[in-house]
């Protein structure tokens, strides 16, 4: 029998030669799985269980497509993470990873870019809501979660996790430019409903409280105790010694001693410093931690940004007089300390960072207005005092002062004026509170006039000096 023949009783794929290379043997066993049926009638069952035992070859399609293509979101979020981060600031990078790190990658794991759509980045927004509506339940049962690095757990708002979803939507917007999805499922998707908040604009008469509150801390700092404050406030008030010692039933000699620690006492005017550069030079909070002592320029009256979250935001902003010598008195009580130190230091001579100021200095500030302010029988400060309520005090004071709102917008940084034009138009509506209520009572009290009795027969007597006919209609007759 010829090589190139085959025994007609006999399957093909057990004539045909063996191929060398993976893909030709996988060219050969398609053949024989076609003639299983043709071999079990002819070998019997035992080449077919032979047969069907073979393993099968498989040859990988597309390699060396898939070579450079990442395998899950993870991969792409490396990449992406890499090719932009040049370009951004450090703290733009550390609030994106940590929305990647802490909330974005556990929800999405290691799945492959092709397996999203809009269910699953939806069902992403929906896990970060339930995850924040369970965190805000244990917090108001008085359980505080923590996480891996020993860190209290917050509940996200609706803005925030509108921020995740937004990020997830540039990472798939990089993906579809280098091809790697056909359509970007996250920009499709619904957000969330959030409430803008609006931070209150403090008045004047809080400002100085909140001066006043500065003195105190100041006071404490320095090793003054509230029992001598007190003393000195109720000296402030006129009362003399005795009345002081009845009064707080304390000794006369007490009484004076108490009073001499704070004359005595010479605190340095840190918490002071830190409303004037706020409230009364309108710096962000990142621009004043970051300050330096030899930005302040004495003899030009300005204190000059020099690191600002935008270009526009390095600017010198120009300090009132009695800010400038508030911050002169600062920098004489504190002259030992380097030129290139920060303006506002940690004890420990350090900057401080957005939260540490918020926590160490706003809020101590914030709670000792309200004292203040109780104790001179005004309302306290409205919810929402933040550092940046602080800044929108200082525009719209400029604003009070009749101040140009490009001007204004070249003090606090903004590249554009609309913003601080919104803010003018804010400050208008309360600067003019006072003019429309007092044309108010105005129209209540002519309209009282005009129905008077005697604004009646006024008004009579002068229509009939002005030559009008008031005789009736039967005396004409």
């Amino acid at each position: 029998m010829a090589a190139g023949c085959a025994d007609p009783q006999m399957p093909v794929c057990l004539t045909a030669r063996a191929p060398s290379t993976a893909a030709g043997a996988d060219e050969a066993l398609r053949p024989a799985r076609r003639e299983q049926v043709v071999a079990a009638g002819v070998l019997g069952r035992e080449a077919l269980l032979e047969l069907q035992d073979r393993p099968r070859v498989r040859r990988p399609r597309h390699t060396a497509t898939l070579r450079n293509r990442p395998d899950g979101a993870n991969r792409i979020r490396i990449s992406w993470l890499e090719d932009n981060s040049l370009e951004w600031r450090p703290g733009t990078v550390k609030d994106i990873r940590w929305r990647l790190e802490s909330h974005l990658l556990p929800q999405i794991g290691e799945r492959r870019l092709s397996t999203f759509d809009i269910p699953l980045v939806t069902s992403v927004k929906t896990s970060l809501l339930k995850e924040s509506r369970r965190i805000a339940e244990r917090l108001d049962a008085g359980v505080v979660e923590r996480d891996a690095r020993n860190m209290p757990l917050r509940p996200l708002c609706n803005e925030s996790i509108n921020k995740c979803v937004a990020l997830l939507s540039r990472i798939l917007d990089d993906a579809v430019e280098r091809g790697y999805l056909r359509d970007n499922p996250a920009r499709r998707v619904r957000r969330l409903r959030h409430r803008v908040p609006r931070r209150p604009i403090l008045e004047p008469h809080e400002v100085l409280a909140m001066l006043d509150a500065a003195d105190r801390l100041d006071r404490r700092r320095a090793g003054v105790t509230d029992k001598a404050l007190e003393v000195a406030e109720l000296r402030q008030r006129g009362m003399t010694y005795p009345e002081i010692a009845k009064h707080l039933s304390i000794s006369l000699s007490t009484a004076h001693y108490r009073y001499t620690r704070v004359e005595q006492a010479d605190p340095v005017p840190f918490f002071r410093a830190w409303v004037r550069v706020l409230c009364a030079a309108g710096l962000r909070i990142d621009e004043a931690c970051r300050a330096r002592r030899c930005d302040v320029d004495l003899i030009a009256g300005c204190l000059r940004v020099g690191h600002a979250k935008t270009d526009a935001g390095v600017r010198p902003v120009q300090l009132t007089p009695d800010t400038l010598d508030d911050i002169e008195r600062y920098l004489g009580r504190t002259g030992d300390r380097p030129a290139s130190g920060p303006l506002l230091p940690t004890r420990n001579g350090t900057h401080y960072d957005r939260s540490g100021a918020a926590k160490s200095i706003i809020k101590p500030l914030v709670d000792e207005t309200d004292v203040v302010l109780a104790e001179r029988v005004q309302p306290a400060l409205r919810d929402g005092v933040t550092a940046h309520a602080l800044r929108k005090t200082f525009f719209s004071f400029l604003h009070e002062a009749g101040a140009p709102p490009k001007w204004v917008a070249d003090q606090g940084g903004h590249a554009d004026p609309s913003t601080s034009l919104r803010i003018y138009t804010e400050s208008l509506r309360d600067r003019d509170r006072g003019h429309h209520g007092a044309a108010v009572d105005a129209l209540l009290h002519g309209a009282h006039e005009r129905t008077s009795p005697r604004h009646r027969r006024s008004s009579g007597e002068s229509a009939n000096v002005c030559g009008h006919d008031t005789v009736g209609p039967e005396e004409r007759v």
